[in-house]
Order: structure tokens, then C-alpha cells, then sequence
């Protein structure tokens, strides 16, 4: 009863944000007293009698439709989120990236230190890449394979001009100034090497595109491994390979010759071979490793998993 209550508020919270900010979900909010009077205490100081208050929304943040992402489902409609996400102006129409923020001119100060930045520099309005990390993880997660894959080849370094970023493709950076910048010799260069956030959110990423997220599964039969990969068929080799090392140490390779796009619904593993340490080997024709095999695999017993993908 109570939970299911629950559920209803905030979905009703949920609609209600919906609608205040016009197809996207709002990140911030901020009250300013519209009715009050200011009267005088016993000891002759000023007391305000505040009456109500008046809702101030700002510009969008991508931090709020990043979060709604995680509920996609019955209480998100991911794609159409993602649509009015590239309409609005958290997207860099130049760069194909995702800013942290819409616009902050005209907005207080007291809103924090983002406004006293220059527009499209470090916390305002630039792509901080941790926060576009996030939302694109989310969109990974959520299914929108097409859009995911579509955009890291402008979002992901390795997919960059070197001449444009300014550093190493093979790192991420803390922030890449964005159009917003007044200076336009600046739009795309990343500033600031980052080891910590967006280097996290890119291993996740990467962990869901080559295993489906959730490898290992456990249910009354014991421990099962299913290999759901999530990749464009252009990410293969011509000859449709594509290697991973898996918990350290076993090295997975994916075969899939007519180089399909393996999250489509008739790509699916259609076969193991189990390479293991011992120089046994062992072919499994089905698409999930049971008990034996899977625990296996977290014993480290294997040092080679070929996987074959078909229709």
C-alpha cells in the first residue's frame, strides 16, 4: 500500500518536471519571495515575514535528463528524451558533444561558481567530459544503441583530430571548451588530463559494449555466463573479429563474419570454445555457460573463450 503510494507521487513529480521543463527533465530550481513584509523584532532587528514564493527555473542541466535515463522504461521514454535533448542547446551542434549546461547569461550569481566562468570553459557550458560520460553511458544502458554509437565517434577521443583536442586521443580530458567560447581557436581543445571520473564511466561503458553489462547471472540451477555484446558491426576487423581481455586475465574473441551490428534481435552467441589453462578444450553450442563452465571462468581455469555470433 505504502510503496505503491509512493510510486505514484513521484511519478506524479515526475510528469509535473516533465512539463516544466517543456520535454526534458530540469536539474535545478531556485525560490525568490514574491509576497512578504519585513517587521521588527524586541530587539530591534529585522524579521521578514515571508507570505509566498515565486519559481525561478534555469536553463537547463544535463545532469537531470542524465539521471531520468536510469529510469527509462514506463517511467522514461529514453528516445524521446534523447530527441529533445539534441534540439536544446545542452548539445554543441559543431563538436557532435554534449554540454554540461544551457547558457547561464542573465542568471545570478548566487547560483554558484559556474556562472563566473567564461561561456564554454571548465563548469559553464563547456563539455565537461564526466558528466557527457554519464549521459552517454545512460543511453547505452537504455538501449539507444544507434544514437550511442553514432555519437562516440565525435565524443570519444580516439575518434578525434589530435590536431583539435590538443593532446593524447588515448586520454581523457577534465573539459573540452565548446562553442560557446568566444575564442573559436579554442572549440574542441580538451584541457586538464582526467584519471578519475570519465575514465571510470568509460570502462563501464566499455564493459557494457563487450559483455552486455551483466555477464554472470545466478538462479536455483547456480552461476550462469552470457555474453551479450553490445557493438556495431564497424567495430569488427574485415575478417569480423574483436578481441577483449575478460576479469584480467582470459581473453574473449567474438567471431562474426557477416559483421552485424550484435545488439540487432537476430545477432545472438550461438557457440563457446573454452581454451583452458590446463590445454583441455571444450566447445559449448549454446548461448549461456552453465554452472560448471561459468564458475570456470571466475576461477580463472580459462585462459581463451572464442565466441561465435549468428542468426
Amino acid at each position: 500500500m505504502f510503496l505503491g503510494q509512493a510510486e505514484r507521487k513521484l511519478q506524479q513529480g515526475m510528469d509535473k518536471a516533465l512539463l516544466i521543463g517543456e520535454g526534458i527533465y530540469p536539474t535545478f530550481f531556485y525560490y525568490e519571495a514574491r509576497e512578504f513584509e519585513v517587521q521588527e523584532d524586541d530587539c530591534g532587528g529585522k524579521l521578514v515575514n515571508i507570505h509566498s514564493f515565486e519559481r525561478k527555473d534555469t536553463p537547463y542541466f544535463l545532469e537531470g535528463p542524465t539521471r531520468a535515463m536510469k529510469v527509462v522504461g514506463d517511467i522514461v521514454n529514453g528516445q524521446e528524451l534523447y530527441r529533445q535533448i539534441r534540439q536544446s542547446g545542452l548539445y554543441d551542434r559543431k563538436l557532435g558533444m554534449y554540454k554540461v549546461n544551457e547558457s547561464l547569461a542573465g542568471q545570478p550569481f548566487e547560483l554558484g561558481r559556474s556562472t563566473a566562468f567564461t561561456p564554454g570553459w571548465l563548469e559553464n557550458e563547456s563539455i565537461f567530459m564526466h558528466m557527457e560520460f554519464k549521459y552517454l553511458l545512460e543511453c547505452l544502458r537504455a538501449g539507444l544503441y544507434t544514437e550511442f554509437f553514432s555519437d562516440i565517434k565525435k565524443a570519444f577521443p580516439p575518434f578525434m583530430d589530435p590536431e583539435v583536442y590538443g593532446r593524447s586521443t588515448l586520454e581523457n580530458s577534465s573539459f573540452i571548451a565548446s562553442i560557446a567560447n568566444p575564442d573559436a581557436s579554442l572549440h574542441g581543445t580538451g584541457y586538464i588530463a582526467r584519471l578519475s571520473g570519465s575514465t571510470a564511466e568509460f570502462i563501464h561503458m566499455w564493459l557494457w559494449m563487450m559483455t552486455g553489462g551483466q555477464p554472470f547471472g545466478y538462479d536455483h540451477r547456480g552461476l550462469s555466463l552470457r555474453l551479450k555484446p553490445k557493438l556495431p558491426g564497424w567495430l569488427f576487423t574485415a575478417t569480423g573479429e574483436l578481441s577483449f581481455c575478460f576479469l584480467g586475465s582470459c581473453q574473449v574473441t567474438y567471431f562474426n563474419t557477416d559483421r552485424k551490428d550484435t545488439y540487432a534481435p537476430e545477432c545472438r552467441v550461438t557457440q563457446y570454445v573454452l581454451h583452458y589453462v590446463s590445454g583441455e578444450k571444450k566447445t559449448i553450442c549454446q548461448a549461456v555457460l552453465d554452472q560448471k563452465e561459468a564458475q570456470d571462468v571466475r576461477d580463472r581455469l580459462i585462459s581463451r573463450i572464442e565466441v561465435y555470433l549468428g542468426t
